[in-house]
Formats: structure tokens, sequence, C-alpha cells
């Protein structure tokens, strides 16, 4: 099957040295892949992933949006599409995009952290040793976390505990886990308390 026009046109844009052609590309990449799910495995074989991924290195917001978001539908898919997201480097930008001042790409890279520890042993591998879980952790347990935030974060834990194995589960305890599931038997919000004692 085919990649069809309009993602065709989107990866060449990526490719153009304009920042703002770059920006229109990627809103369109991510568009085409939430619109039509049936083109994350195009979007997953072709190395334009790869330069988007890349792209998360400029300080732009606006950029870094629609890439992000694309990288949680990528996560969501299956274990093909969750490799490409790894192989793309993608797990050396996230960490550092829980920090960003935009709460939306906050929630989004969490999102993305969230869906790739649900992935096969040797993708939760990946995951564990650029410290990702370490970031979520520590994000979900600081003062005035958001509710996405923390339900993210006691996913990240559950998928990890599953998937993994001891090793994994030992270094989860030295990710700040313990602290951050502490400070959610706190939480005020019933369905987080219940999802921390589960």
């Amino acid at each position: 099957r085919s990649v069809p026009d309009a993602l065709r046109i989107f990866c060449e844009m990526v490719c153009s040295p304009d920042e703002d052609v770059n920006e229109s590309a990627c809103q369109g990449i991510r568009y085409l892949a939430h619109a039509r799910p049936e083109l994350l495995q195009p979007i997953a074989e072709c190395c334009i992933i790869n330069r988007m991924v890349a792209m998360l290195s400029i300080n732009s917001t606006s950029l870094r949006r629609p890439i992000v978001h694309t990288l949680v539908l990528l996560s969501t898919g299956s274990e093909f599409h969750a490799q490409a997201v790894i192989d793309s480097g993608a797990l050396f930008h996230l960490p550092s995009l829980l920090h960003a001042g935009d709460q939306s790409l906050v929630k989004s890279a969490c999102c993305a952290i969230r869906n790739l520890c649900a992935g096969t042993p040797a993708q939760l591998r990946r995951v564990m040793e650029t410290r990702s879980v370490t970031g979520v952790m520590i994000l979900m347990s600081a003062p005035g976390a958001l509710e996405p935030i923390k339900r993210d974060g006691l996913w990240v834990v559950k998928n990890v505990v599953e998937k993994g194995d001891l090793e994994i589960f030992e270094e989860l305890m030295e990710q700040h886990a313990v602290e951050a599931l502490a400070c959610l038997l706190k939480d005020s919000d019933v369905d987080i308390l219940h999802g921390t004692l589960l």
C-alpha cells in the first residue's frame, strides 16, 4: 500500500530548512496519524520520525507539540510502532520535556513514556536506561502535580511491575517510585488513591 500523497508531501516538508514549514508539516503528520490510524504504519516505517524527533532539540513549543503528540500516537500502537519511537532517539528528549513550561507538552511527554513502558521487556529496559521513569516519578509527586500526570505516573508503575523482571522492579524502587506512591496516598482524589493502593 502506497503512502498517501498528503503524507508524502508532509514528509518532504519536514526536511525543509524553514522552521515554519517544519511546523506546518509536523502539524499535518500529527493530524493524519490521529485521523487515520492506519497511517501509523507508514509513518513508523519511513525515516521521517527520526527527523521529527531531531527537531525536539529546537526550543519551540509550537513545533514540539505536534511532534510529541505524534510520538504518543505511535507509542500507543503496536510493538513495531513503539520500537520506531525508541529507535528514533525520542527517549533522549522526553525526560527533559517533562520540565517544559508548557503543560500540554509535559502531559504528552509523560503519556509517551507511559505507553513505552507498556511495550516489550526489551523496550521497557530501554526506557529504564534513560531514567525517563525517574522524571515521571518526581513529577507526579511534586506539590500541585496535575491529575493527568498522577494517573500516567500510576500507569508507568503498573506497566513496569507487569512487564519487568526483578531487576527492573529494583530499578523502579531506586527511581523514586516509593516516594511518589507515598505522596499519592495523601491525595484527595478517590480514584488516584484507589489506583495507588492497587
